[in-house]
């Protein structure tokens, strides 16, 4: 190998041990510490890419009224930029001791007899079989969803909530006053 080569490998090979990680992204939270647990926003959309000519196309569409503008368009917002800050109680979900991949829960407590609601959110690590499902455990309600995708269980997530739980509320009640 020429001394040459042996620079080019030996800066290159530290290359080879970069590991690009992501982690995923939950709300942590829960509402009997912090009531603003109830309502998280859901993380904010990216704006599209927009395009706009590069010169050179700009040029040719002038010359050329029948070139095309999508052939060498450049994008103009590049960087993906929120519409909003960072939600409150967004934090990374790392790996668990065991090295389980984390994704995210949202659960939904009530109590039949003081109508006491509480959410919590969370990185889960031991999945259900079902992405959301409900039990009815002596006098409360739970529901608890997971998804798997930065801030997906925010307020948004599980909107379809109230209603079950609504449901699941008339159902424990009418069971008690038929006893």
């Amino acid at each position: 190998m020429t001394p040459n080569n042996m620079v080019l490998f030996s800066m290159l090979l530290p290359l080879l041990f970069v590991v690009h990680v992501t982690s995923l992204k939950c709300f942590r939270c829960n509402s009997n510490d912090n009531p603003d647990c109830f309502n998280v926003r859901p993380l904010a959309k990216v704006d599209p890419p927009t395009t706009t000519p590069s010169p050179k196309q700009a040029a040719t569409n002038v010359t050329n009224p029948s070139a095309t503008a999508t052939t060498t368009a450049t994008p103009t917002n590049s960087s993906k930029q929120l519409k909003e800050p960072v939600p409150l109680f967004l934090e990374e979900c790392s790996r668990d001791e065991k090295g389980r991949e984390p994704f995210c829960r949202k659960m939904v407590y009530t109590v039949i007899q003081n109508k006491h609601h509480r959410v919590v959110r969370e990185c889960g690590y031991e999945p259900s079989p079902k992405d959301c499902y409900m039990a009815d455990n002596d006098f409360h309600l739970e529901m608890v969803c997971q998804c798997r995708t930065d801030g997906c269980n925010g307020a948004e997530r599980t909107k379809f909530g109230s209603i079950a739980v609504m449901t699941a509320v008339v159902g424990v009640l009418l069971r008690l006053m038929s006893n």
